[in-house]
Formats: C-alpha cells, structure tokens, sequence
C-alpha cells in the first residue's frame, strides 16, 4: 500500500469508529483555529489529494484529538513532500539502523524512537576530518530541516566506540541554530549520546538550519566509517570524508541500506584526499561511507 493510500485508509477508518459527519469535522478544527473545508476532508480520505503545507498539517494533529485516534496516527502516514510522485515509507528507527542493541537503546533512551520523533530532515551535509598528526578526529554535521509539528525540534547526536578506540565520550559542541540537550553516557556499553535542540520554538512547516561538531577522542587507525541514517525521507544527503596525514585508506566503499536491502559500491580518493557519497530522495535509511588502512590485515 503506498503512503497516499495508507494515509486516506488511515483516515477514513478513523472517522468511521468516530461516527462524525465531514461537517462536524470542519467544524471543530474552525473552533480550534485549524479551518479545513468540508471538500479538502473528503479529498483526503478519498485519496484525491493529501495534506500539504503548513495549515493542513497543523490540522492533522487537531484532527487526531477529534477523532480520539492516538498521536501521529495520521501524521505519521503523510510523511514529507514527494518528488516525482514516490510514496515515502515509514517505519520505526531501529529498522533502518546498524544491528545493534547499543544504537537503538541509545535511540530510545533520548526518546527517538519512531519517525514523528524526528522533524524532517531535508538537508544533510556531514564531513569527517581523519587526521593522522591528530588525535582528535572531528566530524561536522549542517542539517537544514523542516517543523511538523509546533514546538521544540530535536535530533540525536549516538555513538558506539569500537573495541579498539580510546573508550572516551566523544564532545558534541553546537555551532549554529541549536544548543546540546541531555547526554547519555554508557561507557560500560561504548556508547555516548547527546540530544540537539533546535533553537527557538518552531511552527509547522517551519524551516531552520543547524551545525554542530562532534570530536572523537581517537588515532586515525581506529576510525574505519561514518554513517548518518534518516527516519523519512530526505531531499538531499552528502556524507565527506577529508584524510590527512601519512597514512592510506584502502577499500573504501560505500553503504546503503534500505528497505530495499543492503548494497555496497567502491569508491576512490579524490584529488583532495576526500571520498564521498551523495543521494537525492533517500530515506528511510542509513547511508554511509567505510573503510580500511594500508599495511593491515598482514
């Protein structure tokens, strides 16, 4: 079933256990100052149209209260903008992250857990500095995303620590358009977390910009990836990787995975020491970029 489909059955099953009339549904989001028409209500559970810009999604969560449906029921069905008519898809996080316990219990435990946990990101720009006269390496994520819903817009900052890096919680610094929230730390786990605060108090549909850096206590040779993964999809995302120092990486590739499965390409250093990845309309997903080091493995 695609997205349109679930959103329009999800709403007429909803206003059938209800038993309210179309009229009296307009009616209500009127006196909550969430006015949808009487026509635009049977558009969308009819599947003529869905629900697009700031004041229909605003009414989405009245909509929800009236027909006594629980949160995000229908929210969660309509997903972003879709380009060239592709039906997003949603699902729980934690189908879309590596298979690990320690991602989605870190996940869950800053309260991400489903998409509508999430505002939308549209935007990411994620580039990693591998420095090997370092020992701090640094990765800088610019994230432009959308509101949908009124409020206080968040995104999590996770990462496990592999057996051979320095058992150190990395520092996640906020550079722009946001402020660190709660931190997890499992040291106990090899896991750290921090939670991003969007900054100001956004209303539906309401863009906005972020960057923040996070800095791994770590020699160049423990770090073989970087990963960023999205609950829906999103418009755009470029995850870079900049080596610096002596050392080579070898067999760098590139990882996709989504509902579609698992796929890996090769990928080779550019001129300026830099590999890359790029999709347009990804998501849900994890995208990401690994590697390994001459002279290992004998």
């Amino acid at each position: 079933m695609s997205g349109e489909d679930e959103f329009s059955s999800a709403l007429r099953s909803a206003i059938d256990r209800r038993g309210l009339s179309l009229g009296q549904i307009s009616h209500q989001l009127r006196s909550r100052g969430r006015p949808v028409s009487i026509s635009s209500i049977s558009h969308w559970q009819s599947g003529r149209s869905r629900p697009v810009g700031p004041q229909s999604l605003g009414a989405l969560a009245a909509m929800e209260e009236i027909l006594g449906a629980d949160p995000g029921t229908l929210m969660n069905r309509v997903g972003p903008p879709r380009q060239r008519g592709r039906a997003a898809q949603h699902s729980e996080i934690s189908d879309f992250v590596p298979a690990s316990d320690e991602v989605r219990d870190a996940l869950a435990a800053l309260g991400f857990i489903a998409p509508e946990d999430y505002p939308h990101e549209r935007f990411v720009h994620q580039l990693s500095v591998i420095d090997g006269s370092n020992s701090v390496q640094t990765t800088t994520s610019r994230i432009m995303v959308r509101a949908f819903w009124e409020g206080k817009g968040r995104l999590p900052a996770v990462q496990v620590l592999d057996e051979d890096e320095p058992n150190v919680p990395p520092s996640v610094i906020a550079l722009e358009g946001c402020s660190i929230g709660r931190t997890l730390t499992w040291p106990e786990r090899r896991t750290y977390g921090s939670e991003i605060l969007i900054d100001g108090h956004l209303e539906v549909g309401q863009q906005a910009v972020l960057a923040y850096r996070m800095e791994m206590s770590a020699k160049e040779r423990n770090v073989r990836g970087m990963f960023y993964t999205v609950p829906r999809r999103a418009h755009d995302i470029m995850i870079e990787i900049e080596f610096r120092g002596p050392s080579t990486p070898v067999d760098c590739e590139r990882y996709r995975r989504n509902s579609d499965g698992e796929s890996v390409m090769p990928v080779r250093l550019d001129a300026n020491d830099r590999i890359q990845v790029a999709e347009s309309s990804f998501g849900p997903g994890l995208l990401g970029l690994r590697w390994g080091w001459d002279g290992e493995g004998g």
